[in-house]
């Protein structure tokens, strides 16, 4: 389903996620409340995905469809790429200045860091050194997939649209978060529950250390005995948690809460209490769709999306100029 609204005389800010579904698109015109004029899926051509289920090559095609000839060159434009073409590392370097730091992460990316592709296009942003390491440097670095960056830039400059940034799926939906829930924890665990995986996101002081995908899911009835489902999610979120505590020697670290966004029509209700009795954390679902009804102007088409949270990383990304 698909949402457009008369856009107004305001300046827009758009958002286009690459998914698997193909490119998740919204448009988000600043005021009080913001207004999101566009909420739309362009999905990928069938023919190409044979060859790759993420068809970046081929944005082109779809974007000239998606876009008005007549508005690109106007378009403030923020992209996601999906968290698999992605790798987040924390690096400890010893104390230098900003020039050398970035000879030292590139050589970090050349020869010591094992990355699932053959280059990178990568930015950092610095962070607290562990404690038994005051005096060094320490950095989040995020790199992607270089040839998909690249795919990115030659599809929408081919239609006529030059991106503003590039970002990744779980900053993205961290930004919508933070802006419709202001009293967001700084240290929080963040579960992105589907039918059949999680993606753990681990934030600390604000900032995002580590995320990565497990073959776990809530289950989708209560004919399931939520013990088998909680297991494993206490399995998962022990070795997630102890990661993040042990090999990146963030050992003080505090976690206030846990996290949850479900699937459209998933009641997990009895498993998120059991799942908080056994790690012994606050566990909260928040409501995404809810969250963007609640603090948008989306029309009454919008709110009767069933689809709809699964916008928030793009409305997320399209904040990022309103």
């Amino acid at each position: 389903m698909l949402l457009r609204l008369t856009t107004s005389s305001r300046s827009t800010s758009v958002g286009v996620e690459i998914c698997d579904a193909g490119l998740r698109i919204a448009e988000v015109e600043p005021g009080k409340p913001l207004r999101v004029s566009r909420l739309e899926t362009a999905p990928w051509d069938l023919s190409q995905t044979v060859r790759d289920p993420y068809p970046t090559f081929a944005l082109a095609s779809i974007l000239s469809h998606a876009f008005d000839a007549n508005r690109r060159r106007k378009l403030t434009v923020h992209v996601a790429l999906p968290s698999r073409f992605t790798v987040i590392r924390q690096l400890t370097l010893p104390a230098v200045g900003e020039k050398e730091l970035q000879s030292a992460i590139e050589l970090q990316i050349q020869h010591n860091i094992h990355l699932p592709f053959d280059e990178a296009a990568y930015d950092y942003v610095r962070c607290e050194p562990p404690e038994d390491e005051a005096d060094s440097v320490s950095v989040l670095l995020v790199a992607a997939d270089k040839s998909r960056v690249n795919d990115v830039i030659q599809g929408f400059r081919a239609v006529g649209i030059r991106p503003k940034t590039i970002d990744i799926h779980a900053l993205a939906l961290y930004r919508l978060i933070r802006r419709f829930r202001p009293d967001l924890p700084q240290n929080f665990l963040l579960l992105e529950t589907s039918e059949d995986t999680v993606d753990m996101h681990v934030f600390h002081d604000g900032l995002l250390y580590l995320t990565r995908q497990v073959p776990v899911a809530l289950a989708p009835t209560a004919d399931v005995p939520a013990f088998d489902y909680v297991s494993q999610f206490d399995v998962e979120i022990e070795r997630t948690l102890n990661f993040f505590m042990y090999t990146l020697n963030q050992r003080e670290a505090g976690f206030e809460r846990l996290f949850v966004t479900l699937p459209r029509d998933v009641d997990a209700s009895e498993h998120l209490q059991a799942l908080e009795e056994r790690i012994g954390m606050p566990c909260e679902v928040l409501p995404l769709a809810e969250m963007i009804r609640r603090n948008c102007e989306i029309g009454p088409e919008a709110h009767r999306m069933p689809d709809l949270a699964d916008y928030a990383a793009a409305i997320g990304l399209a904040l990022r100029g309103v």
